[in-house]
């Protein structure tokens, strides 16, 4: 009897030893999938922060803020603010320059071109006290010279996390109204609007939004450039290397007579397109008579109309050249050709414009 009960404890601890270490023996399992955060956003500086914007300022080489009207020249500035937030707490810093990274500019040198990617010599860094806040900035190189356009892209990256990119915005016109283009793959600006975050360069401000009233200052030259009117045939030689805008000269523009608006690189700043100057392209041209007339002709203002142009004498250029008067007396006179209401001789006694 004595062995029988012990040889049924013995079998109860027994079962009870394998049932528990049975329920010990189940593998570990784990997700097929890795945690997944949330991707970073670029939002513009300020008090209200704008989601997938940018801010943008523009600075002149001697560090005077960019206001709207100035000329920008070839040595100005462009600064891109930004503050990239990440709800995991995921961050960049100026040594891992994730979001520089990923930033590529264009330009464009009118309105229908297509966008030429530009490289630049950009710089990154971080507010020391607000971590989130980050500036990008690149000067303005002589391949800007002529475009009348600069976009840029831009994607939010941290050094860590998962995801570690966002979404890309894009900046048609640093001096436009609008709003970015948001996601896509940063190929190119496409048809964005304006950085959507203020800034000097578009007419908004540190709390955000911007009106697009920046004026577009395009197309860029540099210090050294001149825009002046030349005499030239029929093949667009020029007949005279003195502008007719030079202060002092003597040279008279004449009915019957070609002329081209050229810009170019005075090295010397005499207003004479001396040999070995360049000659620069991508520009658009207007034309005007302009001043109060003479007194033969009554002293009328002149109005305000454009006059036509005769074509390009530049690839790059449109509208660079101007024919004044007929070119057939014989169907219509010189005075003819313009349609102003209040001039009494055509475009006589006026001062030849034109204007970028």
């Amino acid at each position: 009897m004595k062995n029988l009960t012990i040889k049924k404890v013995a079998l109860g601890l027994f079962l009870a030893g394998y049932a528990a270490s049975s329920a010990f023996a189940v593998a570990p399992v784990q997700t097929v999938n890795t945690i997944e955060g949330t991707k970073p956003v670029l939002n513009s500086r300020g008090a209200n922060p704008i989601a997938n914007t940018v801010t943008v300022d523009i600075f002149h080489a001697n560090g005077t803020p960019y206001t709207a009207g100035d000329s920008i020249y070839v040595g100005d500035k462009v600064r891109v603010t930004y503050r990239l937030t990440d709800a995991d707490g995921d961050s960049d810093n100026a040594a891992a320059a994730k979001v520089k990274d990923s930033f590529k500019v264009f330009t464009k040198a009118s309105s229908g071109s297509t966008w030429s990617p530009v490289t630049v010599q950009a710089t990154a860094s971080y507010d020391t006290a607000d971590t989130e806040l980050g500036t990008i900035e690149f000067e303005l190189t002589s391949d800007f010279i002529g475009k009348s356009k600069i976009g840029f892209v831009i994607q939010p990256r941290t050094e860590f996390g998962a995801p570690s990119e966002g979404d890309w915005v894009a900046i048609g016109d640093i001096f436009g109204g609008g709003t970015p283009g948001v996601g896509g793959n940063g190929s190119n600006p496409g048809n964005s609007g304006g950085p959507g975050g203020g800034g000097n360069s578009s007419g908004g401000n540190t709390g955000g939004g911007n009106t697009g009233n920046g004026t577009n200052p395009g197309p860029i030259v540099s210090q050294t450039s001149q825009l002046g009117i030349f005499l030239i045939d029929n093949t667009g030689v020029i007949q005279n290397n003195e502008s007719y805008t030079k202060s002092g000269t003597t040279l008279v523009p004449k009915y019957g007579e070609r002329y081209a608006a050229i810009v170019w690189e005075d090295t010397n700043s005499d207003k004479v397109l001396d040999a070995g100057e360049n000659e620069l392209a991508g520009f658009s041209f207007e034309w005007h008579v302009v001043g109060n007339g003479i007194a033969e002709n009554g002293n009328i203002t002149a109005e305000t109309g454009t006059l036509n142009s005769d074509g390009n004498r530049s690839n790059g250029n449109t509208d660079d050249t101007i024919f004044l008067g007929s070119k057939n007396l014989a169907r219509t006179k010189h005075n003819g050709m313009y349609s102003f209401t209040t001039h009494k001789a055509g475009i006589q006694g006026y001062q030849l414009q034109v204007k970028m």
